[in-house]
């Protein structure tokens, strides 16, 4: 759904503010809508907006309610950063929710989440921006300060830094804190 876009204003030298809105392609196919090229959008979640940036561009698909953005994708949230090769956003309608925003992001390949308190890399992940937990998987390293942690899965609340990691098979579960 198109109205969930807000183009970013960028600062010009020269010019009044413009939107980087310009700089990118729009292809209109009944239900999907797909903008090609950089893309630089803010979208609406239960707790403010998200920024997602992506270095070619973003599908919308109306149908399953997903907006994918490919490439050297980046969200930001209040403080938090996620990045991957690609993420896959699925939104509620206005008839499902009194506003259209964000339900969940799920992230694919090289998937690094920080905020100020820790970095947590790995494969996979699952990001509730409603609730700010996340929940990664594949080769999960947790870096806290000067130390690191791997494991299996891992589940953070990236809004206090609390979660749990799931070992590597051998070694106990461990708890953290943020």
């Amino acid at each position: 759904t198109a109205t969930l876009f807000f183009p970013v204003q960028e600062p010009s030298s020269a010019a009044p503010r413009r939107s980087t809105a310009a700089r990118f392609k729009i292809y209109n196919k009944g239900n999907n809508i797909d903008f090609f090229g950089k893309t630089d959008t803010l979208i609406h979640s239960e707790k403010g907006k998200i920024r997602v940036k992506s270095s070619d561009g973003l599908k919308i698909d109306q149908i399953p309610q997903t907006i994918t953005a490919i490439k050297d994708v980046t969200v930001l949230q209040d403080g938090k950063t996620i990045t991957a090769d690609k993420m896959v956003l699925d939104y509620y309608t206005k008839k499902q929710n009194k506003n259209e925003s964000i339900r969940q992001i799920e992230a694919f390949g090289h998937v690094v989440a920080q905020n100020d308190i820790q970095k947590i890399t790995g494969k996979h992940a699952v990001y509730d921006p409603n609730k700010g937990t996340i929940v990664m998987d594949g080769n999960v390293v947790l870096y806290q300060g000067d130390s690191h942690m791997n494991g299996e899965t891992a589940t953070i609340d990236m809004n206090t830094g609390e979660g749990v990691l799931v070992p590597v098979k051998g070694q106990k579960e461990t708890r953290i804190r943020g």
